[in-house]
């Protein structure tokens, strides 16, 4: 094993990847920050324009990722109709997903939407933990506990 295989860095940054839908990413990102947390979000200005390899160069402690499906795009079958159409998230994100779930397990990743009428989650092939954003709040104590499992500390409980 060479030096640089062995070289270890351990996990104290949490990335967030989301749609198009603010009020979902502000709401998530808020809840973060208030947990004491300065997310990595991949799609600041300075991230969204970097390839990914060079995303996990310049943060290689990310322990945990946030993934917020928002309804972005409608879609329908080739030979459909418009009126046929289901919405669904952003391929970027769901890529991301789909990485993150790959990289760090299913364990130290949350997908968030919110549940509406004709959205469809992007499969159930990547064995993701899915979490509905609900009014009641739910969502921030799954969030909480997930942290907390995955080795962070939040300053607000």
């Amino acid at each position: 094993m060479t030096e640089k295989e062995n070289t270890h860095v351990p996990a104290r940054e949490v990335c967030v990847t989301y749609g198009r839908n603010t009020v979902m990413n502000k709401q998530v990102v808020s809840l973060i920050r208030e947990l004491g947390i300065e997310p990595v979000v991949m799609q600041d200005k300075k991230n969204a324009s970097q390839p990914l390899a060079q995303f996990l160069t310049e943060h290689p402690s990310i322990g945990f990722v946030a993934a917020i499906l928002s309804a972005d795009d409608f879609v329908y079958p080739k030979e459909g109709k418009p009126g046929e159409a289901l919405l669904r998230s952003d391929q970027k994100v769901v890529f991301h997903l789909g990485f993150w779930i790959g990289k760090l397990g299913r364990e130290r990743v949350l997908a968030l939407y919110y549940d509406q009428r004709n959205f469809r989650r992007p499969t159930d092939y990547f064995d993701a933990i899915y979490m509905l954003l609900d009014k009641e709040g739910l969502w921030k104590k799954e969030l909480l506990s997930r942290l907390k499992q995955s080795g962070f500390s939040p300053a607000v409980e």
